[in-house]
């Protein structure tokens, strides 16, 4: 009976399917194999990425299992040498699938890209507000893997309020093949969440 008690509790603990919304800041640093302008620059995101997240633990034990991510993401660049800067916004619909161990994940991610947008520019040294869109068809569909942890900062019956880190690196350029800029990015995101378990 104790034995029997004890796995309830810890069936309680990890519950079997948990429901999230989240929303996270990304911090990414880029690289490019042949554009000098695109090279080792870093740049915050122009807006948080908005996701809806499924977790559903297969061992409720050791809390291991799966999860399912669908996100409406964003990576901002930076482009441009000396006092001359460019930061544009690249918009993609990302789904995410990988497997969970305790608060920690790690995952593959698919992002279809949505738009391009250039929101700021620094002209030798002088900021000027811009807005130019792009359909998007200048981009190429990324690939990246990516791990993380999402820990319960505020518990109460009706969901949890919680923080998760998610560290991820691209596979694939954000540009088609023939774009004159080819990027790949590491980045590094702080998600908020509000959670919900059904059972």
């Amino acid at each position: 009976m104790l034995v029997a008690s004890l796995c309830h509790g810890l069936a309680q603990q990890h519950p079997g399917l948990r429901l999230g919304l989240l929303a996270g800041w990304r911090v990414a640093v880029q690289t490019s194999e042949v554009d000098g302008a695109l090279t080792r620059r870093a740049a915050l995101g122009m807006r948080p990425d908005v996701a809806a997240r499924a977790r559903w633990n297969i061992d409720r034990e050791r809390a291991i299992g799966l999860v399912g991510e669908l996100a409406w993401s964003t990576q901002s660049t930076a482009i441009g040498q000396g006092s001359t800067n460019v930061v544009t916004q690249l918009d993609y619909l990302v789904g995410v699938v990988g497997a969970t161990y305790g608060p920690a994940w790690i995952g593959l991610g698919y992002g279809h890209p949505l738009a391009e947008r250039v929101r700021v520019a620094n002209i030798d040294g002088v900021r000027q507000q811009v807005t130019h869109h792009h359909d998007g068809t200048r981009l190429a569909s990324v690939i990246d893997v990516r791990a993380g942890a999402v820990f319960p900062i505020v518990v109460t019956d009706v969901g949890d309020v919680d923080v998760g880190f998610v560290l991820g690196t691209s596979l694939s350029s954000a540009y088609v093949p023939n774009h004159p800029g080819l990027l790949r990015s590491a980045w590094f995101r702080v998600d908020v969440g509000w959670t919900i378990e059904l059972w």
